[in-house]
């Protein structure tokens, strides 16, 4: 609380005379702060200080709640994934258009294949699937005859859209198959509502990178998460996710969730990002 001995202070260590504030006139009926700044203007950059410290002592009460209650949106240092890969199951990554979402997805693909063979679903461009060291499934039947992998499919509404009802069948083997078979689902997609509420069932990680909080599907799992991070604002956090940055979170490795920051692959270029610009979409076969 701030006292009129304080602000004497405050004047002496400014180097002004505090006999210059008539302290007679004031009432305790206002605010001592306000007193000085409507009554003494041009003294009131010695509040500064205390608007500052004032400000610190927020920032700093609103992250050890956040801390106490598990959330940490802090910046860390890059997910040691060696350590985690073998408790990750189907992996939703999400974010806008632009957002570097594909460039994470093959960042992840590459500490993958240290552990598991790593399938691309339908890349048009399949000798580069093949130089990267990954291998291209044709079709979702290739995926009964497999164990132990992981597969990367990027942008599926583009592949099985959803309004054909053959797309939901497609997603739901694709994920059934991957909770029989030990095998780890890389969805990437821009579309928030293409994964329903049913479907977040089979998802135990979700990565979401920079996104319009306010065009995230109401009561999706991506927006809870969003909103139980948030230290302030949801739409402000979500807006403020840099392109090397992302949140991941798990419901099984809590305390893990959080942002981090990764690192682009050296080899990625617009073959990856833009797999279909030149040419046309691949039809869905199952």
């Amino acid at each position: 609380m701030l006292t009129i001995q304080k602000v004497k202070d405050l004047m002496n260590e400014a180097g002004e005379d505090s006999q210059k504030i008539d302290f007679s006139s004031y009432s305790p009926d206002v605010s001592l702060e306000d007193f000085i700044r409507n009554e003494y203007p041009e003294f009131s950059f010695v509040l500064n200080g205390l608007d500052e410290q004032a400000a610190n002592m927020k920032a700093l009460q609103l992250e050890n709640e956040h801390k106490a209650n598990g959330k940490n949106t802090k910046v860390k240092e890059s997910i040691e994934w060696d350590k985690i890969i073998p408790k990750l199951k189907n992996i939703f990554v999400t974010g806008d258009l632009g957002t570097a979402k594909t460039s994470f997805s093959y960042s992840l693909l590459e500490n993958l294949k240290k552990y598991m063979p790593i399938y691309v679903f339908k890349h048009p461009d399949k000798m580069l699937i093949h130089s990267l060291g990954f291998k291209n499934l044709y079709s979702i039947d290739e995926i009964e005859s497999l164990n132990k992998i992981a597969v990367f499919i990027d942008e599926p509404q583009l592949i099985f859209p959803k309004y054909e009802k053959r797309g939901s069948i497609v997603l739901n083997k694709l994920l059934s198959l991957s909770r029989q078979k030990d095998i780890i689902l890389i969805i990437s997609t821009s579309d928030t509502r293409y994964i329903t509420s049913a479907e977040e069932f089979y998802i135990s990680t979700y990565i979401i990178k920079k996104i319009d909080y306010q065009m995230i599907k109401r009561g999706s799992k991506i927006k809870n998460i969003i909103e139980d991070m948030a230290v302030l604002t949801p739409s402000g956090f979500a807006d403020e996710i840099k392109i090397n940055e992302f949140i991941f979170y798990n419901r099984e490795l809590k305390e893990i969730n959080g942002k981090y920051d990764f690192m682009m692959p050296k080899y990625f270029d617009e073959r990856l990002s833009k797999p279909y610009g030149m040419g046309s979409f691949p039809k869905q076969t199952l």
